[in-house]
């Protein structure tokens, strides 16, 4: 996933010339929310579900922020993803409590990656959220093991066991936080 996206232009042209033909197409019709932003932080790219679920299309999202779209604390929190990615270039991974579309909590489960031009240069990002539903009918510890197995087919052996553990940690607190959206 580190070099998932490599393109030969810049990033922009690159990108939304590419994901605007069969790709992009094919990008629509997946549940996961894909979006690709630019070195500031500006989307370039938003598949359908991202864009259903910030509710807006896609014209309207292409070259705002975080901080257009999001609530201040949700955007900074984001933001501070994003410039960790791009200091270190190693992916990274976020879990938080969310709400699905019929209003039942859920886990966002994210992964951001840099984006890289065919020579190697950062151009910007590439993220995929997961939804992991958390009902009252799913235990913890399946949904701590789904995270668990997304997170580990994902990165395929780059990612470290203390990694994973700390990752665990955060899922159990995002658990808690979503059970109480429905307190």
């Amino acid at each position: 996933m580190q070099e998932f996206v490599a393109f030969e232009h810049d990033l922009a042209a690159g990108i939304v010339g590419n994901l605007t033909g069969l790709f992009g197409q094919m990008l629509d019709v997946v549940d996961d929310m894909i979006f690709v932003k630019d070195l500031d932080g500006a989307f370039v790219y938003n598949n359908a579900a991202h864009l259903a679920f910030l509710g807006i299309e896609r014209d309207a999202a292409r070259g705002k922020t975080d901080f257009d779209l999001f609530p201040a604390t949700e955007a900074e929190l984001f933001f501070a993803h994003d410039t960790r990615l791009l200091e270190s270039e190693r992916p990274v991974v976020s879990v938080h409590p969310a709400r699905n579309e019929g209003g039942q909590p859920v886990l966002d489960v994210a992964f951001k990656s840099v984006a890289r031009t065919t020579v190697g240069e950062i151009i910007g990002l590439v993220g995929i959220v997961k939804r992991v539903p958390v009902g009252a009918v799913t235990t913890d510890a399946a949904v701590r093991a789904q995270v668990s197995a997304i997170v580990t087919r994902t990165f395929s052996g780059s990612i470290e066991p203390t990694q994973l553990q700390a990752l665990d940690q955060s899922v159990v607190a995002a658990m808690r936080q979503a059970r109480e959206l429905t307190a």
